[in-house]
């Protein structure tokens, strides 16, 4: 009879043990989902992948997060609450790395893809002479982050890493950029001279010599080459010069009529919707986010009525599924107005569209998932996305 009390003793003990430890991975759960949406609410361009393990009565917290704040946030939140837990989150970049925290990407256009292997799929580009933020190694692939704070993984041959302190040589030397929409460097300053490498819209080199019609330049790997200066410009003038002139954008957008829809891309050899509208603009001294889906969160309302009246040029078009009572909005598309109820955006190909049921290129499709307008121009945003003022080269 004793032994029969003491093991329904024990069932309830044990009963009671389990559902403590329910409860408590259910706060902790709750906390860790709370602290990831508001700290990373996009993980497209933050990291937070941390996970609750049980062991036994011990919580263990694994994984790994670029946000030191964040986890500040959650042990402290824990720690009010009285639960214990083991903090094993690895704070990024690894301690691996001794502190070469930074890369620049050393061809034209690199690819930087959502896993670590070259049939994953393309998720952006970066572009030559563009500093990267360095995460993390796994073989021959960088786990990085581009200047829009956008994440990804980049096989090696398209960064060179940088020493630990090489940022700073970096943001201290002068620097050209490439202007034209695409071209190449020369072995040579002669108009027949051998080519080095190609060149892309907004690649920047290292300016090592002035000659007459040329850049003497150099990559990040320190090859060197020559650069038309009918093609590029001093990097500091074209920074210090940059502001909104929507002719600028619009004659820009025009030059790329009849490029290449390419998922995932955001530089002339090929571009998605919001890759032309972010090349676009970043041409023109802008930093845009890289997807339609975090480009319709910046500047101003200007319409959402299918009105299109008071439209400027340059101003950004966005598409998508409106929200409904079950479902939330989901942007999909963007273009961008060139005036005359026209706009122009990357889909199959670069072309321009119709709002205008009677004209011949009208765009019922995107008409018909029409969302809104909006506006960088003078907006709060403006200044804040200015290269010249973002930090681009110290992000």
């Amino acid at each position: 009879m004793v032994k029969i009390i003491i093991s329904r003793k024990l069932v309830i003990i044990s009963f009671l043990f389990l559902l403590s430890c329910s409860q408590r991975t259910y706060e902790i759960e709750s906390i860790l989902i709370s602290v990831k949406e508001h700290f990373v609410p996009d993980t497209r361009i933050g990291i937070f992948d941390v996970e609750l393990v049980r062991s036994g009565d011990i919580f263990h917290l694994k994984g790994e997060s670029d946000q030191q704040n964040a986890l500040r946030a959650l042990l402290d939140s824990l720690d009010r609450l009285s639960i214990s837990v083991v903090n094993e989150v690895e704070i990024l970049p690894q301690k691996q790395l001794n502190g070469r925290h930074w890369g620049l990407v050393n061809i034209s256009v690199c690819n930087i893809r959502k896993e670590p292997r070259h049939s994953a799929e393309l998720v952006t580009q970066g572009i030559l002479g563009v500093p990267v933020k360095v995460f993390k190694k796994k073989g021959s692939w960088f786990f990085i982050q581009t200047p829009d704070r956008y994440i990804g993984w980049v096989d090696g041959g398209g960064i060179e890493w940088l020493p630990e302190h090489g940022i700073e040589e970096y943001i201290n030397r002068e620097k050209i950029i490439f202007t034209g929409i695409y071209g190449f460097s020369y072995q040579n300053p002669e108009k027949d001279s051998g080519i080095i490498s190609d060149l892309t819209s907004g690649n920047v080199l290292f300016l090592e010599e002035k000659l007459d019609s040329y850049y003497k330049v150099s990559y990040p790997d320190r090859r060197l080459a020559y650069v038309r200066k009918s093609e590029s410009r001093s990097y500091e003038e074209w920074f210090s010069e940059t502001s909104f002139d929507p002719v600028k954008l619009t004659d820009l957008a025009y030059r790329m009529l009849g490029f290449p829809y390419l998922w995932g891309g955001t530089s002339s050899k090929g571009m998605d919707c919001s890759g032309f509208t972010k090349t676009v603009y970043y041409m023109n001294g802008y930093l845009l986010p890289r997807d339609a889906s975090q480009q319709v969160n910046i500047g101003t309302l200007v319409d959402e009525k299918e009105a299109f009246k008071g439209l400027q040029m340059g101003d950004l078009l966005f598409f998508g599924r409106p929200a409904t009572d079950s479902t939330t909005e989901r942007v999909v598309h963007v273009g961008m107005w060139i005036g005359d109820m026209k706009f122009i955006h990357a889909s199959g190909d670069i072309h321009v569209s119709s709002m205008d049921p009677n004209s011949d290129i009208f765009d019922e499709y995107n008409r018909n998932r029409y969302l809104r307008t909006k506006r960088l121009a003078g907006s709060d945003d403006e200044g804040k996305l200015l290269v010249k003022t973002h930090g681009f080269s110290t992000w």
